[in-house]
């Protein structure tokens, strides 16, 4: 029986790849694009994701229009935010062995430095960002 996988975002260009990788090493591979699942929808993940039962959930979907996320803080902040989330509790609740978030967002100098200065940092309720200063490790 081959391992299961789950790639949300499958249809973009980072997805389409990630699907091919997992074919090659023998999984069997469940992709879905944005009209399929709301990732934003706690329920539909838990159930895909109980549904599939996965080894591996990785997760290419991202609202990554800088300028446009700029404008629509609150459709970047379900799909970069509370999406992973979800995903993220539906994979603890099956045991997947990890929720890989892969993400290729090329952010412009401008944007860079908003960020670093605490402009358009926020959540899009208004309240602060929590201090992440440190770095994982």
């Amino acid at each position: 029986m081959s391992k299961r996988a789950i790639v949300f975002g499958s249809s973009g260009q980072l997805g389409v790849e990630l699907v091919r990788e997992l074919n090659t090493r023998g999984y069997a591979v469940h992709g879905f694009e944005r009209k399929a699942i709301d990732i934003a929808d706690r329920d539909q993940v838990e159930k895909c994701v109980s549904d599939l039962d996965p080894e591996v959930v990785l997760n290419a979907a991202a609202y990554n229009q800088v300028d446009v996320a700029e404008r629509e803080p609150h459709a970047a902040y379900l799909a970069n935010a509370l999406a992973v989330r979800n995903l993220a509790l539906a994979c603890r609740q099956v045991d997947a062995s990890g929720l890989l978030r892969y993400r290729s967002v090329r952010l412009r100098r401008r944007t860079r430095s908003r960020l670093r200065s605490g402009r358009g940092a926020h959540p899009p309720d208004g309240r602060p960002a929590p201090d992440c200063g440190h770095r994982a490790r």
